[in-house]
């Protein structure tokens, strides 16, 4: 619905009543990176190694990581998850397109 604060909020109130998950990491990644400031992609950052931290497997957390690390500049950081990203995913719909970045 385009409301970054009460989707931060049920996030938040989700985490209260069981603990920042894996999962709950990775939606709130994936909410600071899709807002995109450059304070939120330093912040998606670190929910999305947080939620690998806790157990969350999914090959989008390698996506969503390498673009946030990308948009911040950090390049190789950046290759390497979205190199994860396709090794799991090689048929991803946005496969081709994350080819193209690597290859920049």
């Amino acid at each position: 619905m385009n409301d970054f604060g009460g989707s931060d909020f049920i996030l938040g109130a989700l985490a209260d009543e069981r603990g920042w998950t894996g999962e709950l990491l990775f939606a709130r990644g994936e909410l600071y990176r899709a807002r995109g400031n450059p304070r939120d992609l330093q912040m998606a950052s670190i929910w999305y190694r947080d939620a690998k931290a806790a157990g969350y497997a999914a090959p989008e957390l390698d996506r969503g990581l390498g673009l946030a690390l990308l948009r911040n500049g950090r390049t190789e950081d950046a290759r390497e998850a979205l190199a994860a990203y396709l090794a799991a995913r090689p048929d991803a719909s946005d496969a081709r397109m994350i080819q193209a970045l690597l290859a920049n």
